[in-house]
């Protein structure tokens, strides 16, 4: 099957597609009455579709769909712009962040489709994903149009049928954020390895017993550091109240030096975390933390231009920054120090974002920045 038009439409392409229809009589409980449902199998070999201005391929492989087992297997999905990464918001007709997905060993188990009330209703007992790769990047120096974006719990929320599912397992992942700040030659770096993250009751219909849906995350933050996560999202349209616990187990500081340097023009020269506890509650529109960050040894440099005329001006603004600003220890002289901060949410920034900025509040509280 080919599908290539001009204009507005996209182009999808697919091959090797098999289906098979059948109708089965089945008997109610009462015995007096009969149903009639449809039983469908659906294989597609591959659906490549490229969105209108060439920008971004979708490409899906070996699909496989019977709706009498309530079984749906994928065996891999990717994303890939077409532009790299320096040129595709310049290029891409959408003005949109350069991203590239891969996601494989996809199963979905007691998958069904019915009418609830009259509306579409999507309910699957368990989806599983094996493995997959993330990779983001934006620059800041590109005057793109305003596009608020939808925090994830919103964007469950607005979808126009009713969802359900038991649990969405990601069993590993790795997940790459750059971001190219404005006037800046090179991009900071945040990255996730062995993520795994676990969903558990996502859906949209409310629950005044269980108002929250909940995501459980494990992953090692630049390769070393382990990161634990549970987020309590709201189930019911037009609720918004979210929260985040998380901890952050030891690390060399100076691996933050990769997003830093680039973003904030300061330099850790060296400090460890001995533990990092959070909490972050929040809406729509702002967001608080609750902290405690156990570290040592902390000394940070301010960034300037690297000639050698700026070297003692570095120096000089090195020493005030610890001498007279950070705190290079927690707990210090025997007291341990919390921290608290908050946030307002930027909307054309992502969720990941909104979390940062707010959780970076009570540590610069706590180290004194």
């Amino acid at each position: 099957m080919r599908q290539h038009q001009d204009g507005e439409a996209s182009y999808t392409e697919a091959d090797a597609i098999d289906i098979e229809i059948s109708l089965r009589r089945k008997s109610l409980s009462d015995s007096l009455s009969v149903r009639e449902t449809v039983d469908a199998r659906l294989s597609v070999g591959s659906v490549l579709m490229t969105n209108r201005d060439g920008s971004v391929d979708t490409r899906i492989d070996s699909v496989r769909y019977d709706s009498g087992e309530g079984l749906l297997t994928i065996a891999s999905v990717s994303v890939d712009p077409k532009y790299p990464m320096a040129q595709f918001v310049y290029k891409s007709e959408k003005h949109t962040d350069w991203t590239e997905l891969r996601a494989a060993g996809i199963r979905c188990d007691g998958l069904d489709a019915l009418l609830m009330d009259g509306s579409p209703y999507i309910k699957a007992d368990s989806i599983y994903i094996a493995s997959g790769h993330v990779e983001s990047y934006k620059d800041r120096n590109a005057n793109v149009p305003y596009r608020r974006k939808k925090l994830l719990y919103e964007s469950v929320q607005e979808l126009p049928f009713t969802v359900r599912t038991d649990k969405i397992v990601v069993a590993s992942m790795d997940a790459v954020y750059r971001e190219l700040p404005q006037y800046g030659t090179e991009p900071g770096v945040i990255n996730f390895t062995n993520l795994s993250g676990t969903f558990t009751g996502l859906t949209n219909i409310p629950s005044a017993e269980e108002p929250f849906y909940t995501l459980s995350a494990h992953a090692a933050m630049y390769g070393r550091a382990p990161l634990n996560a549970t987020l309590y999202f709201p189930k019911a349209p037009g609720t918004n109240r979210f929260e985040v616990h998380g901890s952050l187990g030891s690390m060399d500081m100076t691996l933050l030096n990769q997003t830093i340097i680039p973003l904030a023009k300061a330099e850790i020269e060296e400090g460890t975390i001995d533990k990092l506890d959070f909490h972050i509650t929040g809406n729509s529109s702002t967001a608080s933390v609750e902290l405690t960050l156990l570290y040592h040894d902390l000394k940070i440099a301010l960034v300037k231009n690297k000639g050698d005329h700026e070297i003692k001006e570095r120096r000089f603004l090195s020493w005030i920054a610890n001498e007279f600003v950070v705190k290079d220890s927690n707990p210090d002289h025997g007291e341990t120090r919390r921290g608290t901060g908050a946030a307002e949410r930027e909307p054309d920034r992502s969720q990941f974002n909104f979390l940062w900025r707010t959780l970076l509040q009570g540590i610069k509280e706590t180290a004194g920045l």
